[in-house]
């Protein structure tokens, strides 16, 4: 198992209801600041269920106004992980 699905399983795990509706069960993990840089980033994810999800990248507007999207702040991450992936 790659580190990215071993660290997503723990982190699940962790974080077992959605973060977004608070009630359903969580079974993916939303990268608040996108794939990138952040990918292997623990602290830019959220875990929800697949609905909510959905929501996040259907009404972006709204998701961002609700924190469920950040700005990819590069300045401010270099050197605070060595978890960051190109990926």
């Amino acid at each position: 198992m790659d580190e990215y699905h071993t660290k997503r399983k723990v982190f699940l795990k962790a974080y077992p209801v959605c973060g977004v509706c608070r009630h359903a069960q969580a079974t993916q993990v939303h990268h608040k600041k996108g794939r990138g840089k952040f990918y292997l980033r623990v602290d830019s994810w959220l875990a929800t269920c697949h609905a909510c999800h959905e929501a996040i990248h259907k009404y972006p507007k709204w998701a961002r106004r609700e924190g469920l999207i950040q700005d990819r702040d590069y300045s401010s991450s270099s050197g605070q992980s060595g978890n960051e992936s190109s990926a």
